[in-house]
């Protein structure tokens, strides 16, 4: 997994908040590999953090951002939303194959009489 930073209106990202953002991000990949995220911290004028992450994963590409007064808390709002997203895809692609294979067992027939 490759990680990049980018942050505006941060002089410097310190290495326990990277360290932070690297673990959260990393719980994701229980969900799905991730083969490039992109990390962009911004602080806001109104004295809040603006974390957005843009994580791909073969040709799916997942996005979520979030303001926060806390720059820890932003980012745990943003793992749950990419979270969410990634198990709802996996969920759909799970009961599209399902959805499949029920149609294929349904068009192969023995005979009038069998059963399956």
């Amino acid at each position: 997994m490759n990680i990049s930073y980018y942050h505006k209106n941060v002089h410097s990202l310190t290495e326990a908040s990277r360290t932070y953002i690297e673990e959260r991000i990393s719980t994701l990949e229980e969900v799905c590999l991730l083969d490039t995220v992109r990390v962009e911290v911004d602080h806001v004028k109104n004295g809040q953090f603006h974390v957005s992450i843009q994580a791909n994963s073969g040709s799916h590409v997942y996005y979520a951002s979030a303001n926060d007064v806390d720059l820890h808390s932003a980012a745990e709002t943003v793992r749950g939303e990419l979270r969410s997203q990634m198990q709802k895809d996996k969920k759909r692609l799970r009961d599209l194959m399902r959805r499949g294979a029920r149609s294929l067992k349904k068009k192969i027939t023995i005979s009038n009489d069998a059963r399956l």
